[in-house]
């Protein structure tokens, strides 16, 4: 990789957006607390609540012997030794899978979940707790993007998961800093 001024910072806000990831996501389960379904948190005890759950390594994902584990299992457990709540774990083949089972009332439960105006409406979220963010990633062998290179960023296919509002926030910042986000969602 070219080593310029620019690419230093590129690498270096990089590192940071995966060290801070994991700090990001123990907010987002911070926040689950505050956004459980209202019809979960009055049941009480014994409550067997349906959670929706997608790969996402480290965090939630299926073993060969259909247990589910990660820190995201972990978390619950630890809530349901306080609520007696038992969860039951249904597997999503991607975000856009889990919220359509939520609205769908195949589940009750499906976190991370980003705060929205339209969602907090929908799902009836509490005030927020924590932070959140999307993050421009590339792969380690792109020697040849350099951090805020606008120009070159025309040129790039983006990737991004539909149904999240990171699309939105990535084409205010695409439209902000003058250049075109070809997304494929």
């Amino acid at each position: 990789m070219r080593q310029t001024g620019k690419t230093n910072w590129f690498c270096f806000w990089l590192k940071a957006i995966f060290i801070l990831t994991g700090s990001i996501m123990l907010a987002g389960w911070i926040a689950l607390i505050a956004i459980y379904p209202t019809q979960v948190m009055a049941a009480g005890n014994g409550r067997r609540v349906k959670v929706g759950v997608y790969e996402m390594e480290g965090f939630h994902s299926f073993r060969d012997d259909g247990e589910c584990v990660g820190y995201d299992v972990d978390y619950l457990n630890k809530i349901a030794d306080i609520t007696g709540w038992k969860y039951e774990y249904v597997k999503a083949d991607n975000w856009s899978d889990a919220m359509y089972m939520l609205d769908h009332g195949v589940i009750d439960l499906l976190a991370p979940a980003q705060m929205s105006p339209e969602r907090v409406v929908e799902y009836g979220f509490s005030n927020q707790i924590g932070k959140d963010y999307g993050a421009l990633l590339a792969m380690a062998d792109r020697d040849d993007l350099i951090y805020e290179d606008f120009e070159h960023f025309s040129n790039l296919k983006w990737g991004a998961e539909k149904n999240t509002s990171y699309v939105g926030l990535l084409e205010t910042y695409a439209k902000n800093h003058g250049f075109k986000a070809d997304i494929t969602l």
